[in-house]
């Protein structure tokens, strides 16, 4: 009876741990909708950051459109990570967005990227600088 019972701790125990380490994945369809940044943090990846003062708004469309502030595309979900490919207009490469955590009405992006890359000048930061930007959502539809 010792060793059954060893053997079910021990298959919990592993089970456990393994849905504790696995990644959020969305589906596509909970990301659709209208987005508004509550906050957006900027950190260089030598440890200086900073709360940005501006606020994002992201509309994600059953058809797979996208428009983030002025850009405007098309959007892709592969695993955990939210692709937006900018329109041909656009001379950027497409955004990969890690889908970090995520609720009904909550959504948190994060993104590894350049200053340049990202949008803006920031004094704080090179122009080439990597940093890491996580941008924090509340969804503004019902």
């Amino acid at each position: 009876m010792k060793n059954i019972f060893s053997y079910i701790i021990i298959v919990a125990f592993t089970f456990s741990s393994c849905i504790q380490n696995e990644e959020f994945v969305p589906s596509p369809d909970v990301l659709v909708g209208s987005w508004e940044s509550e906050s957006i943090e900027i950190e260089s990846l030598s440890g200086e950051g900073l709360m940005s003062e501006f606020t994002t708004y992201l509309f994600i469309g059953e058809d797979k459109s996208f428009y983030k502030n002025y850009m405007s595309g098309n959007w892709e979900l592969s695993d955990n990570h939210l692709i937006l490919n900018l329109n041909q207009f656009f001379d950027i490469q497409p955004r990969t967005y890690k889908v970090v955590d995520f609720s009904r009405n909550t959504m948190t992006l994060q993104i590894q990227t350049t200053e340049g890359e990202y949008c803006c000048n920031f004094e704080e930061f090179e122009s080439n600088e990597m940093l890491l930007v996580t941008e924090k959502y509340v969804r503004t539809d019902p």
